[in-house]
């Protein structure tokens, strides 16, 4: 029973490779396994790498008088394109300033590629000398590009261009500036062109991914910034509220206590009420007095009204006549 015949020989077939020997390849097809690549267009962003190797574009040199700005944070920077319209929302601003008593160094980004074809995209804005560097070596070069119509910016400007490289690695450097002309540099984007398979594609774009930080909109942002002080105005209000409510219950459980508890005698003290009591806050008399007033009382009427028992003093004593 002959095998069927898979699919990857019309796929081998419709990029020009002699099918004389389809049956042949058939027959083989259970034990070998067919690659094929195809050409694909790599962008590599200003800021994230690249998504099939990796690598990210570098940055040089920093100094006192040249420098690189990240463009989507730089508020001090003169260019402030739309970041809606620039791929993946940012760029980078780099300006070449010339001195008159000494030279600065240009600026420069370099990026290592494994292509047949290279495009650099910029976004056009005011004065800029730029040069670009194949392997080192000098591959062509740009003075004052002009946006489109009256546009202050061009966006998605292709500043360079080399194509039908030969397959292999490559690095290309992008000059910005010097000499005694001012230079301003807004790079967007490398794009390269490289034969890659679709499995080593897939799994790149995955793994190199760029989180688009351009996704969300100032207004969104602005929103969130006004719930996030709302949200810590009402947590401040609530822990200042439990506080109170706290030290409240402590001071009147305290003001409770202090209230219940007996007072203390004053160790102190040595008054103690023997011969008299006090009643309804007048001090009667003591037994003393009383037996003599009923010894020298002549009246038997006063003499046994007087001879009652004195309950004060805690005992009975009767009285015999």
């Amino acid at each position: 029973m002959t095998p069927r015949m898979p699919m990857i020989i019309v796929e081998v077939c419709t990029y020009k490779v002699q099918c004389a020997g389809a049956d042949a390849f058939a027959r083989l097809a259970p034990y070998q396994t067919w690659v094929t690549s195809k050409s694909t267009n790599v962008t590599i962003d200003d800021y994230w790498p690249d998504p099939l190797t990796g690598a990210m574009i570098e940055y040089g040199p920093q100094s006192a008088t040249v420098t690189w700005n990240l463009g989507q944070t730089c508020g001090d920077c003169s260019a402030q394109p739309d970041a809606s319209l620039i791929f993946n929302g940012t760029w980078h601003d780099g300006t070449f300033f010339p001195l008159t008593n000494e030279s600065p160094p240009p600026l420069t980004a370099m990026i290592s590629f494994s292509g047949t074809a290279v495009y650099v995209l910029i976004i056009v804005y005011a004065t800029s000398n730029m040069t670009f560097l194949l392997n080192s070596t000098f591959a062509g070069s740009s003075f004052n590009p002009t946006p489109p119509g009256n546009s202050e910016y061009g966006y998605n400007y292709t500043v360079f261009a080399s194509e039908e490289l030969p397959l292999g690695t490559h690095n290309l450097t992008v000059v910005n500036g010097g000499g005694s002309v001012e230079s301003h540099l807004l790079l967007d984007r490398i794009i390269y062109t490289a034969n890659v398979d679709g499995d080593s594609e897939s799994t790149a774009s995955q793994k190199f991914a760029p989180t688009h930080i351009s996704s969300i909109p100032s207004a969104d942002i602005s929103h969130l910034r006004a719930g996030l002080i709302t949200l810590a105005i009402i947590l401040t209000a609530l822990v200042i509220t439990l506080c109170s409510v706290g030290i409240w219950i402590w001071m009147r459980r305290r003001a409770r206590l202090t209230s219940t508890a007996p007072s203390a005698m004053s160790s102190d003290s040595t008054d103690v009420v023997t011969d008299e009591v006090v009643r309804n806050g007048e001090t009667l008399p003591e037994y003393a007095s009383v037996a003599n007033a009923i010894a020298e009382s002549t009246d038997p009427a006063s003499h046994r009204l007087m001879s009652g028992p004195p309950c004060w003093r805690g005992t009975t004593q009767k009285t015999h006549w």
